[in-house]
């Protein structure tokens, strides 16, 4: 589903890509507390995007990874050292 648009469309990489990217937004501003902006902002310079699944078309799976050490807290949650979304 395209989440800019609201329809439900067969998926592309980059559309996978796109969610993931806004996905990891949105985790940003609701367990960090910034501003819409500031994830953007983030997200564009310190989140990889990793493909995990091209095999099972249409169902692309594409995973958005952020290192916490980018963080001046030092706070690393419960999982370890990377935000998944």
């Amino acid at each position: 589903m395209d989440r800019v648009t609201g329809k439900n469309e067969s998926e592309d990489l980059t559309l996978s890509a796109r969610n993931a990217a806004l996905n990891m937004i949105d985790h940003l501003v609701r367990t960090r507390g910034l501003t819409r902006q500031q994830a953007y902002m983030l997200s564009s310079t310190a989140v990889d995007l990793h493909i995990n699944q091209l095999v099972d078309v249409p169902n692309f799976l594409v995973s958005a990874f952020l290192h916490l050490d980018v963080f001046q807290d030092g706070n690393r949650g419960e999982g370890g050292n990377e935000d998944k979304e």
